[in-house]
């Protein structure tokens, strides 16, 4: 898990490290309005925190957020390709999900596979598997 990948890649205490955060976001197709608000709001929390100073651990590390996203195009076979690259290739530390139900689903179903965490943002049914 990210936790314990991040544990080893710090070491000691006073560092700072990137928080890689994933996700994607219709920039094009039929969710690019709704979705382009949700990532402004994840753009502002991550400058936010970044101008605090970042988020502060117990052992003293500084975790410094970077986004990492990619346009899913409003398609949910695309979202899965693109949540697997996140996982697998960009090595994120915490997945964000997209904006949509259906599209929430597709990137859940990627994250439940690979044991990784996601929070759930941007759908609205009751169930996301």
């Amino acid at each position: 898990m990210a936790g314990e990948r991040r544990s080893g890649r710090l070491g000691r205490a006073g560092r700072r490290a990137p928080l890689r955060i994933g996700f994607t976001a219709s920039r094009t197709g039929a969710q690019q309005v709704a979705s382009a608000k949700q990532v402004q709001g994840i753009e502002l929390w991550a400058d936010q925190v970044r101008q605090a100073g970042g988020i502060h651990l117990r052992d003293g590390t500084v975790l410094m957020p970077e986004l990492v996203s990619y346009d899913d195009e409003s398609k949910a076979d695309r979202v899965q390709a693109l949540y697997t690259r996140l996982i697998e290739d960009d090595r994120v530390d915490v997945l964000l999900s997209p904006y949509s139900s259906g599209l929430v689903k597709a990137a859940a179903f990627v994250s439940e596979q690979n044991g990784k965490v996601m929070v759930t943002a941007g759908g609205a049914d009751d169930a996301t598997m």
